[in-house]
């Protein structure tokens, strides 16, 4: 309660939240305002457009700051059918936070509770273009896994023969791995470099940005996008991206 009196402004976007248009109580969004209030106590910030909490650890990166904050900007189509998907759906919390991986070095996404989805970054020091395909990369995971649990509660993103069943891409072809990282490669690799395109102010081609694209996806090409020739054409302008690009940097 004293934080609430101490804090007006983030006590009014809270009791905005809560409320529709006719200043009716939404009860259906009041889970989130309470772990909204609790990151705000603890000095993080809250996305309220998006449903999107941003933890502490987060926040005070400028870096990470910085390109989620320009991500939002753009207002790019995958953004709003990743990140955005979260907002009509308010069973389903998303959270950014920096912290440890336990299967990578680089980034996470932790989906054992589907209906509080953790997004971790435990490499931060990247190249911010780096950071904008990592944060787009994360937050296809994130919905697909709130998508999973949408229609099968309690099964897990990388449970391979449901996935199987939800996806209808592949029957009995795949023996192991991640189905999400597979479906990604079908169906995300231009949207994922549209959306850095935007990001870097439609600098470069969008073959330019197809190198990042396809980080942590190279191996699950079952189906053979892209060819050996095409890689190295597409490493090729990485670092020119990387070298010119001005934003958040």
């Amino acid at each position: 309660v004293n934080w609430l009196q101490e804090n007006k402004y983030e006590a009014a976007k809270i009791k905005d939240f809560l409320q529709d248009e006719d200043g009716n109580c939404m009860l259906e969004n009041y889970d989130f305002a309470l772990e909204a209030m609790e990151a705000l106590v603890d000095g993080g910030e809250v996305d309220f457009p998006n449903k999107i909490i941003l933890d502490p650890t987060f926040v005070n990166n400028v870096k990470l700051k910085c390109v989620y904050d320009k991500l939002v900007k753009d207002n790019s189509a995958l953004f709003n059918t990743t990140v955005g998907a979260f907002i009509d759906d308010p069973k389903f919390n998303l959270t950014f936070k920096v912290g440890d991986c336990v299967t990578t070095n680089d980034q996470c996404t932790d989906d054992s509770d589907p209906f509080n989805i953790v997004i971790t970054f435990e490499d931060v020091d990247i190249n911010p273009i780096e950071i904008a395909q990592a944060i787009l990369h994360e937050s296809i995971h994130a919905e697909l896994a709130r998508f999973v649990a949408q229609y099968e509660t309690g099964v897990n993103v990388n449970n391979r023969p449901y996935l199987f069943s939800l996806y209808k891409h592949y029957k009995d072809i795949l023996s192991g791995g991640n189905i999400d990282h597979v479906y990604m490669t079908t169906y995300y690799i231009n949207h994922i470099a549209n959306a850095l395109r935007e990001y870097d102010e439609n600098s470069y081609p969008l073959n330019y940005y197809k190198s990042f694209a396809w980080d942590g996806l190279r191996k699950w090409d079952l189906n053979n996008s892209i060819s050996a020739g095409e890689e190295d054409t597409y490493l090729s302008y990485r670092p020119i991206v990387i070298n010119n690009s001005e934003v958040c940097n």
